[in-house]
């Protein structure tokens, strides 16, 4: 990518009360850190690797380009663990302060915790330390990703976590409390198997919905995919696009900007994401994108020629048009 600014992405690890599972303290917060880092976001052995590090006020800063089917974006992702030795001088943890200042420019906030830390429950615990932070993240509006991860490290807890009843309850909790801050609640199930047995990450339900979000975040600074990246075509698409190429140049410069047609792109292309995830069907993806653009052409049109149709008549097609975008993103059915 260019030099574009980079994204702002916390991902804060909490381990929570004293009283951890033995299992967790064999596996620390860190290792679930980076394991959910390497197989939830990254590809594996190469872009973990590659990626560029550094480390301020005791939180690591990861540098990493999402790079997905449709665009890519640079992403500072600034991973923090709560559980971490305070600093000399400090009365323990990290600062709360520091914390809102990191988050103050975050686009996406990620929280991990081990399965023995309810939400809410243990005042003393570092969830109720930052929920100040989150009273206050939760009215921002560009705080679009907001992921409560939970890790279950698959021993029996001696507090009978583990037992069907407790285990429902504490599932209605951690739900209820994510409706109260605007979160999204993700299980991930046996955290020591996820620890060793990495051929089976991509199958993983928890950590295949962690990534669907990380894409579908309308993230502040992407660089689009051409359509001639995003996948091959045959002769008679390459033809049809080529035939429409003044079309699409016509488009731009109707718009107020070529980056309030980006914008737009965007939002429909992610809406097309939601709405498949959701399970609307629609076409392949490189119907997806050939419909965006036919989108496009359709309004260029419209505007063009409003000045050859009565009121009546611009208003149906100017409708007509708003119902095919509502379609494509899944809003309406092709009835």
């Amino acid at each position: 990518m260019d030099s574009a600014p980079a994204n702002e992405l916390l991902i804060l690890g909490l381990r929570g009360n004293e009283n951890t599972c033995s299992g967790s303290m064999e596996h620390p917060m860190r290792a679930y850190l980076t394991n959910i880092l390497a197989h939830t976001m990254f590809d594996l052995e190469t872009n973990a690797e590659e990626a560029k590090r550094t480390v301020s006020d005791g939180g690591e800063v990861i540098m990493w380009t999402l790079d997905t089917k449709y665009y890519t974006a640079d992403l500072a992702v600034r991973v923090t663990d709560m559980d971490a030795p305070p600093a000399v001088g400090d009365r323990g943890g990290q600062d709360p302060l520091l914390l809102a200042e990191r988050g103050a420019a975050s686009q996406g906030v990620i929280l991990v915790f081990l399965d023995d830390l309810l939400p809410g429950e243990d005042t003393s615990s570092n969830l109720a330390k930052i929920e100040p932070w989150l009273r206050a993240a939760h009215s921002r509006e560009d705080l679009e990703l907001r992921l409560v991860v939970g890790v279950a490290d698959g021993n029996p807890c001696s507090r009978g976590l583990a037992e069907k009843e407790e285990g429902e309850e504490l599932q209605h909790k951690r739900a209820v409390w994510c409706l109260e801050y605007g979160f999204e609640y993700v299980h991930l199930d046996d955290a020591q198997q996820m620890l060793v047995e990495q051929a089976e990450l991509r199958d993983r339900k928890g950590l295949q919905r962690v990534r669907e979000c990380i894409e579908a975040t309308t993230w502040r600074h992407i660089s689009t995919r051409s359509r001639d990246v995003i996948g091959p075509r045959n002769k008679a698409q390459t033809e049809k696009e080529s035939g429409r190429k003044h079309l699409n140049e016509g488009a731009l410069k109707t718009l107020s900007s070529a980056g309030t047609r980006q914008g737009m792109e965007r939002a429909l292309l992610r809406g097309l994401v939601d709405a498949k995830v959701a399970g609307y069907k629609a076409g392949s993806d490189e119907e997806d994108e050939t419909a965006v653009d036919e989108l496009f052409d359709m309004l260029h049109a419209v505007q063009s020629s409003a000045g050859q149709y009565s009121d009546t008549d611009r208003r149906a097609r100017a409708a007509d048009v708003a119902l095919r975008f509502a379609q494509s993103l899944g809003i309406f059915d092709d009835e």
